[in-house]
């Protein structure tokens, strides 16, 4: 393998702090050139297919640029009408309902402006809820605008309901009624004849005269029998041993459940004939003789182009919380919003959940930071982003001192992108040495997801079946690219019978996978990669991937791994974005 020196201007693009100072001392870790990425003559890059292992591997087979905030080519807010509304509070004053205020009045959208200071909100249980399309909450500039979650905010008032009410709303929320329920859709405008390949932006129609170019529709297949057994099946649970269905009630398996489907938020860039051009591709084959592919038009009004900027948010203890954390609730909580852009937001300290999208879809977060949890136990809490969604944008991100820095759910999420983010510090309690602790994909079967340039200190990384955890999650990712991962090299929890999970790179997903570069920082620990690790029936470590050679993962033979223990060039959002022809004018 040829390996190159990166130019001065290219180093801090694509080369973590940690790993300039062992080039600084002479280490000879260069990074290398992946047969998965090529640089041509002109200067732009090209994805060549490889066979390896009698499978064929494209990790440009998917384009993941078209995440984000207006496709990723916007990162400052447009199209918000010039209004505004200036809060007007002394220091430490509650200013929930001030801020409620001033977003109704704005009943067209602006910006809501919070001065320099700090302040408190959620007082009683309250919250901040924006609800008005083109509407921007933005403070006078990081450090100098905070808010604190008062000691007094309950997510619900039942102590019991408090967990669950917290994946449902937050201090601060972006969302209509019912917004996050687009995947629902009930009336069925067509159905899609032809089989529409992964990475397609073409779906062929039955009837595409009952759609106009512009139109925004959903794409929904139902789980199929077929891939529930293959990746939910669970004969412990019989007589319901099929996990991502619905029964009747003499426990027959129907195979209706639109919660769990396959569901994707398109607009109609144009269309011809029998078909219609999307303006996101399809991340995942659909196949409508394994079930039939519906395409509705979309009947839910979803909450469009708004966000944060500019603000720190901290939490006080939770009123009447006796035992050591246990506090509870979310920071921001973002449902059914179309295109968001959440910018430069420190979330300092959070109860449980700090940036929690539920169904979210093209929102960017840019230059954010979650800390510190309070709560970092079992059972939903120490969330730094917790992502339901598709076309999510995570850039510059930092979780820092969480139990998940940044963690997925549902089949309804796909085309994640975390780029140049760093996950350091993960904990399990503060006084724990055991427990998970690590960036994961949690919740059921979540895909088309890529950790591009991700750095972790303390914090480990797993896409695989969890099994009957986390509320019969089972098999969780579908399918991702790692590229240049890099850990710092240190494991500050004994490897011996506590944490195995740090450092630790564990991917088993149930279609494919790669992984590329994932390499250490030069810490005595190192990385870990592993290929074949399950949570599901029991806790298997799979075997270890040491080599740098191209090769298939030994025990799944589902992952392509490269250049183990040493960085790679280049990024694969940032190429993608840079030669696809963009959407906006």
């Amino acid at each position: 393998m040829n390996t190159r020196p990166l130019p001065s201007s290219a180093l801090t693009a694509f080369i973590r702090p940690g790993l300039i100072a062992l080039l600084a001392l002479g280490s000879g870790l260069f990074a290398a050139n992946s047969q998965l990425l090529v640089k041509k003559t002109d200067g732009s890059w090209s994805f060549p297919t490889l066979t390896v292992g009698g499978k064929t591997w494209n990790a440009g087979a998917f384009d993941f640029s078209y995440a984000g905030y207006h496709y990723g080519e916007r990162e400052d807010f447009t199209g918000i009408p010039a209004a505004t509304q200036t809060i007007s509070a002394a220091a430490n004053e509650d200013i929930t309902d001030k801020l409620n205020a001033a977003l109704a009045a704005l009943p067209s959208g602006g910006t809501v402006l919070i001065p320099a200071g700090s302040f408190r909100i959620g007082s009683g249980g309250n919250s901040v809820n924006v609800t008005t399309d083109n509407t921007v909450i933005k403070g006078a500039g990081l450090g100098r605008t905070t808010l604190q979650v008062d000691a007094s905010y309950h997510a619900a008032g039942s102590v019991a309901d408090r967990q669950n009410a917290a994946f449902g709303t937050g201090v601060v929320n972006f969302q209509k009624p019912e917004s996050a329920s687009w995947h629902y859709a009930r009336a069925t405008g067509t159905t899609v004849k032809a089989p529409a390949a992964l990475g397609t932006r073409t779906l062929t129609v039955a009837n595409a005269a009952v759609f106009s170019t512009g139109d925004q529709i959903v794409i929904r297949q139902i789980m199929s029998e077929k891939f529930v057994r293959q990746n939910a099946f669970n004969p412990a649970k019989a007589p319901r041993a099929l996990r991502w269905t619905n029964y009747d009630s003499d426990s027959q398996p129907k195979f209706t459940d639109a919660s769990n489907a396959f569901t994707f938020l398109r607009r109609i860039v144009s269309k011809k004939d029998a078909a219609l051009l999307l303006d996101v591709p399809i991340p995942r084959d659909l196949d409508p003789a394994e079930m039939p592919v519906t395409v509705s038009p979309l009947q839910t009004e979803l909450l469009r182009n708004c966000g944060l900027q500019d603000l720190i948010f901290t939490a006080a203890p939770e009123e009447g919380v006796t035992v050591p954390e246990s506090d509870i609730g979310t920071t921001v909580a973002i449902k059914g919003l179309h295109h968001g852009l959440f910018k430069n937001v420190e979330i300092a300290s959070f109860r449980t959940q700090a940036f929690m999208t539920s169904h979210a879809i093209n929102v960017t977060f840019l230059n954010c930071i979650a800390s510190n949890a309070r709560n970092s136990g079992g059972g939903g809490s120490g969330y730094g982003f917790y992502i339901k969604g598709q076309n999510l944008l995570y850039k510059n991100c930092t979780a820092r001192q969480t139990r998940h820095g940044f963690t997925t759910a549902a089949p309804q999420t796909s085309n994640i992108v975390i780029k140049g983010c760093k996950s350091l510090d993960s904990r399990f309690n503060t006084d724990i040495t055991t427990g998970e602790c690590v960036d994961d994909t949690h919740l059921k079967y979540a895909y088309a997801l890529l950790w591009d340039n991700h750095y972790s200190k303390d914090s480990g990384l797993l896409m695989v079946n969890r099994g009957t955890l986390s509320g019969d999650a089972y098999e969780t990712c579908g399918w991702a690219v790692v590229w240049n991962y890099e850990s710092a090299g240190y494991n500050t929890r004994s490897s011996t019978g506590h944490d195995l999970r740090r450092n630790l790179i564990g991917v088993t997903p149930a279609e494919f996978g790669i992984v590329v570069g994932a390499h250490s920082a030069g810490g005595p620990d190192g990385v870990r990669v592993q290929d074949g690790y399950s949570r599901f029936p029991s806790t298997t470590q799979g075997a270890a991937i040491t080599t740098s050679e191209l090769q298939v993962g030994p025990v799944s033979g589902r992952v392509l791994f490269e250049l183990t223990g040493q960085p790679v060039a280049g990024s694969i959002y940032d190429i993608q974005f840079a030669q696809r022809a963009k959407l906006l004018p």
